[in-house]
């Protein structure tokens, strides 16, 4: 993995002196001797020498060499033709996946390719990624918040019109991080995830993404998604969650509406069902407020009758609290990368590069720092900023408090998923070209 190192008062290792610079982390491999009785020895160092477990089969304990790319495919085409003649043996197992967020989407793919017997069907409340566009288009311009069509709900959850940071704290060299990874890219993001420090794909990636992502499901592993469906109850058989009521909402397309007219008149048509499986799984994210109220009943009744195994048990979990700040982008260049290295931050957008050069050609006049303006012809990332302290005095006891969710070169959209409620996020296209920074900033 590439990540930048920014810090000013580091050397190069080219010799040019301090300044930014790329650090690396790789993944090699190594027999367990070199072949002349030369043992390797690695110690495990956090930081600098960390060993990656791994994990073997038993066909690859006969075989360590990886499958050629013929046999991957010969593998696949056996498995493709082994999958349509137990179609037709037998019934498959349905699990029913309640939303279509990363948790869903990679949920019902995981079925999907780990066993044939199982059909996923994704329940999604909101729309596909195509009209789920259109939905907030109408929201940003018009100001018609569709509440089950927005930045929340929809094809890919929140994260869909949001930043698409890929970070995790997790072990981010891990397999499983890796093969998320290695997934997005064989649904069209870009290459690059695989080697960036702080990977990034941005909305623009993640709306293409989303379809192939679709498609694969749908035609490639026979898996059901029905948009516009929200369910309303979670159904038992015992203890055990075996299907789900329903509300299906169809809205009929309509003509463009007329400039000067008022919000859209569509008729809406509503159907509710019941659908049953073998399992159900919630990935309804934190925005579906209704699926909470729904298993708190859940909860509650059982508690009034007494079961001594319940079907849901809910705990309260904490949360922090905050607002999001926006700043300058360019203000950001100085402060993480100073004069000399502030003007190297060039993201192509010629209004965004052209107000940067001219706020360090301001700063470098008035402070009289002609000697530290930048001679580098590198171009540089657009810089993030990570605070984080538990020294925060709220006039009575010291809290932490910490930034969140900082979007470089992005805007702040609106969030909301009800007309009374005010709620925003950040977001950045994948060229993080705007004009402004943003961050949460929670206690």
């Amino acid at each position: 993995r590439r990540s930048l190192d920014a810090r000013l008062n580091k050397w190069r290792a080219d010799g040019r002196g301090k300044g930014p610079r790329f650090t690396y982390v790789v993944d090699v491999e190594l027999e367990s001797s070199l072949g002349d009785d030369t043992e390797i020895r690695l110690k495990h160092s956090p930081g600098r020498t960390e060993l990656l477990p791994t994990t073997t089969t038993a066909d690859d304990s006969k075989n360590n060499s990886p499958p050629t790319r013929s046999a991957i495919q010969l593998q696949q085409q056996t498995s493709d033709n082994t999958q349509e003649k137990n179609a037709k043996r037998k019934k498959k197992k349905r699990v029913i996946v309640v939303g279509s967020g990363p948790a869903g989407l990679f949920c019902a793919l995981e079925l999907a390719q780990s066993n044939e017997d199982i059909q996923p069907i994704v329940l999604e409340r909101g729309q596909p990624v195509e009209l789920r566009g259109k939905d907030i288009g109408a929201l940003m311009h018009r100001r018609e918040l569709s509440p089950n069509s927005n930045f929340c709900f929809g094809e890919g959850g929140a994260g869909t019109w949001s930043d698409g940071k890929l970070s995790t704290r997790i072990g981010r060299n891990s397999q499983a991080v890796r093969r998320v990874l290695q997934t997005l890219v064989q649904h069209g993001a870009p290459s690059v995830i695989l080697v960036d420090g702080a990977p990034h794909l941005g909305t623009d990636n993640l709306v293409r993404l989303l379809r192939n992502l679709r498609t694969s499901l749908e035609q490639e592993y026979g898996t059901e998604i029905r948009f516009g469906t929200q369910m309303t109850k979670l159904l038992f058989e015992g203890d055990k969650a075996v299907g789900v009521e329903y509300t299906t909402t169809k809205t009929p397309i309509t003509p463009t509406r007329r400039r000067g007219s008022s919000s859209r008149q569509e008729e809406v048509v509503t159907e509710t069902g019941v659908l049953m499986g073998d399992a159900v799984v919630l990935a309804t994210g934190h925005s579906a407020r209704d699926v909470y109220e729904e298993l708190y009943r859940t909860q509650q009744q059982q508690d009034n009758n007494g079961g001594n195994s319940p079907r849901v048990q809910l705990e309260p979990k904490g949360f922090a609290v905050g607002f999001r700040v926006e700043h300058p982008q360019r203000i950001i260049n100085e402060m993480q990368y100073g004069m000399e290295w502030g003007t190297s931050v060039r993201t192509g957008k010629v209004q965004t590069d052209r107000r940067n050069q001219e706020y360090f050609e301001n700063l470098a006049t008035s402070s009289s720092q002609d000697d530290e303006r930048s001679t580098h012809h590198e171009r540089i990332p657009v810089p993030s900023y990570r605070l984080a302290t538990d020294q925060a005095w709220d006039g009575a006891i010291k809290r932490g408090a910490y930034s969140f969710c900082m979007c470089p070169g992005g805007q702040i959209v609106p969030a909301s998923t009800d007309s009374t409620h005010l709620c925003v996020n950040g977001m950045s296209f994948s060229r993080r070209d705007s004009l402004w920074a943003n961050a949460a900033l929670v206690v």
